[in-house]
Parts: structure tokens; sequence; C-alpha cells
């Protein structure tokens, strides 16, 4: 079974990408004078794993990836403690021969606040880049880093349209999935209509990308329950019983959070796993990657871990800062007097503070380890500190934005323990990796992980 245990709309997905990664790197940008514009967009509901098929399918080709989400982008001239969001793509394309580069979040570019000079300006910072054109030459970037990205980097994006989805679904529909009684699902090919129809973000915008868009479902009951058991099976907790199972998966769909269901599971299983299976869990994840003998594979296995990066975990942790202060902020603003709300408010407070100072340059390496060692221990409480403040009776009387910001902490917090667990692999046994060729001893990663 796939690692990740894609649905069906996501492999499909996927093996599009895949297509459109092709046709970039033969460099055929036009037919008959045509423009073959690869440049794909994924379309489906908030949950249904379209940053994750991306990721996936950059993991499994050993490709560099640069996500951004359009609400945390910072247009030059901003005053800001960190890095403009043009300047920190050019230096991912200095630093990577080629990648990926993904818009998210772009259905929140809404037309109807282009009247504010910060949306305008995000606006046409993210269509230069999209038309990869002399604009950037004013945007910080450099003609060979221009000519770069028009021909090795694949821009990809994603928004998921949720109004325009929910306005599709049948009444006869339980959740985003199909009724066990045969009810019928959403019409795929309206919701798609719908969205080439949305007055949602302008139409320059929605331009920019190929006509063809891609799907991303939700998963149904029966992908839910194998993602459920996948995730026990790794966390080497006992399995569920198959009526269990089942009505567990049926609560999942039913929630219309679909992997951000799958994604807060996770955290919840991550919190009452034995702890002295955190290590054998790792220990046998290296000893997965070490018992590959060919070169062929050694090589597709450093890929893999050469596509997560200290970068990456940066980047990870600034938008965790932003997401927690804002959740905090939000649930502040609900006026919830409670016991539990006042704690998760100061965990968020701690867990934005270590992810912020985990982002600053210039740091030593006792620093680094710090305060790397810092945000995995916050990012990993996570589940534990929003037990109670996720119960049905307090999770209900919060408006949607502030469900939405707590889903999306939890989704970044996911990624982040992912990527971290990839890295941290190299503090145990860096020798063996070098010597297997899985990593080499020039690879910064060996030196900052160094005790």
């Amino acid at each position: 079974m796939d690692k990740l245990n894609l649905t069906g709309s996501q492999r499909a997905a996927a093996d599009r990408i895949k297509f459109f990664w092709d046709v970039k790197m033969s460099q055929t940008s036009a037919l008959g004078g045509i423009s073959t514009r690869p440049i794909p967009l994924l379309v489906g509901p908030s949950g249904a794993g379209k940053t994750a098929c991306v990721r996936d399918f950059a993991a499994k080709e050993g490709i560099a990836i640069f996500s951004v989400s359009v609400t945390s982008w910072i247009v030059r001239g901003a005053k800001a403690e960190v890095a403009y969001t043009c300047q920190a793509l050019s230096e991912f394309v200095d630093n990577n021969p080629c990648g990926i580069i993904f818009f998210d979040e772009l259905n929140k570019l809404r037309a109807s606040h282009l009247d504010s000079s910060w949306m305008m300006d995000v606006m046409n910072e993210v269509m230069a880049v999209l038309d990869m054109d002399e604009r950037l030459l004013n945007m910080g970037f450099t003609p060979e880093q221009l000519e770069k990205i028009n021909s090795r980097f694949l821009l990809v994006g994603a928004g998921a349209w949720q109004e325009v989805w929910v306005g599709c679904k049948p009444r006869a529909t339980m959740g985003f999935a199909r009724k066990s009684d045969g009810g019928e699902p959403i019409d795929h090919e309206a919701f798609i209509a719908a969205v080439r129809n949305q007055e949602v973000i302008p139409d320059e915008m929605l331009f920019r990308f190929n006509e063809h868009l891609l799907l991303i479902a939700p998963p149904s009951v029966e992908e839910v329950a194998a993602r459920i058991s996948a995730i026990r099976e790794e966390a080497m907790v006992d399995p569920l019983g198959a009526h269990e199972l089942a009505a567990l998966s049926t609560v999942a769909v039913a929630s219309n959070r679909a992997m951000r269901w799958l994604e807060a599971y996770t955290l919840e299983i991550l919190a009452v796993m034995p702890k002295e299976n955190w290590r054998k869990k790792t220990e046998a994840s290296t000893e997965g990657m070490l018992g590959m003998g060919d070169n062929a594979s050694n090589t597709l296995r450093y890929t893999r871990m050469h596509a997560s990066t200290y970068a990456i975990l940066q980047r990870l942790a600034y938008d965790i800062s932003l997401a927690a202060t804002n959740l905090s902020n939000r649930i502040r603003s609900e006026g919830l007097h409670r016991d539990s709300t006042t704690r998760c408010c100061l965990f968020l407070d701690n867990l934005a503070s270590a992810a912020y100072r985990f982002t600053q340059p210039n740091q030593n390496h006792s620093q680094q380890t710090e305060q790397f060692d810092a945000v995995r221990r916050n990012v990993g409480a996570i589940a534990i500190e929003f037990s109670d403040f996720s119960q049905r009776i307090v999770i209900e009387r919060v408006d949607a934005a502030t469900r939405e910001s707590l889903h999306r902490l939890q989704q970044l917090a996911f990624q982040f323990l992912k990527e971290a667990d990839l890295l941290i692999q190299i503090v145990y046994r860096p020798e063996e990796l070098i010597s297997n060729q899985i990593i080499d001893r020039t690879d910064p990663r060996v030196e900052w992980f160094a005790m």
C-alpha cells in the first residue's frame, strides 16, 4: 500500500502534475505559437489533501518545493522582521537547480478586497511570478534567476472554493462523500464549471493557470478507514475492530474536515503513543533507509531526504508562528472565559514565540539546536493542549474563522513533525548514512545536527 495511501483523485492529480513537470523540464513552452501553459491549478474543498498531494509528488521525485500561502505573502516594502516573500523565493531559486513553486489558498485573493492596497500589492506580485516576465527584475530577481524560473521551475496553484463546493452538494449527500445507502455524490463537473464561473478571485488571476483544472475530492469512508489503520499501524498502536473503524471513519467524513480531521487524529495518536515507540519508530525508519543496497535505490533515498531541508523547517516554523498568533487572537476575541481557553492562549503565545525565534538568522550551533528542540516539543504538544478546547461544547461556540485557524495550525504542525522526523534521523547514525551514500559529508545538515 502507498505510504501516504493517496486517494483516487489525489493519485490522478499527482499523475497529471508529473506530466506538467515533464513538459516543463522538456522546455516545450509552445506549440504552433500557442503557449502550453504548464501551470496546473488544484481545486477541491478545504482539507481534501491538495497540499499533501503536491508535497507527496515532490518527495517521491526528490524535487525541492517552495510552498507559500497567499494569505501570508509579505510584499516588498512591508515593515516585517522576516524576509519578503520574493526575497525568500529568489534564494530558493538560487539554492536549487530546479523545483516546484506552490501557491496555496489562491481563492482567498478575493476580487472584492482589491480596494485594499495590501491585497493589490499581493495580487500584483503573485501574478508577476506566475507570468515569469521582466517585472520580476524590478522585484529583486536577477536575469539569471528569471531564466531559471522559466526553464526549470514548475508553478502550481491550489484553492478550496469552499462556498462553491457546498453550493454543489446535494441534500442527499452525507458530509463530503457518498452515503452508504447509495446517495448521489457531488457532481464534480458541475463544481469545476462553477469554479471557472466563480466571482471570488479576479478572472485575470484564474486565467494564468491551465484551463484543465485538477479536482481533488475528499476521501470516501473506505479511504479514511485505510488511512486510520495505516496511522495506527505506523504508531505501533493496537488496531481498531471492523465496526469501530467503520464508525470512526463515518464520523470523520461527516465532520466535513476530511484530511484535516485525519491530521488532528494523527496528533492525538502521537499523544497516546507509548514513549518507547518514538525511538523504535525513528530507528526503524533509519534501518529502512539503510536497507536499500543498490546505488540507484540509495540515490532515490538521498534525494527524498534532500527534499527536506533546514530552510523548509524554518518556513514552516514561520507559518506556525503566524497561525498560532492568529488563533490566539481569535480565541481571545471570542470571549470564552474558561480555564481551557486561557491555557490554550498561553500555549499558543509560547508556541508563536518559540517558532519565530527558530526562524531568526545568524544563530550559532547551540542556539539552532536549542530552538529546534523547543519548536519540536511545542508542536508535538498541540494535540494534548487542545484536547479540552476541541471538545464539541467549546469548538461549536466559536465562529468558522476560528475553527479554520485551528485546523490550519494542526495542518502546519503535522507537516513540521513529518519534516523534522526525516531530518532528525541524521542525529542517530550520520556515519552509516554517509557510508551508504544516502548523504555525504558536505551536506550542511550533518554539521548542523552534529552533537
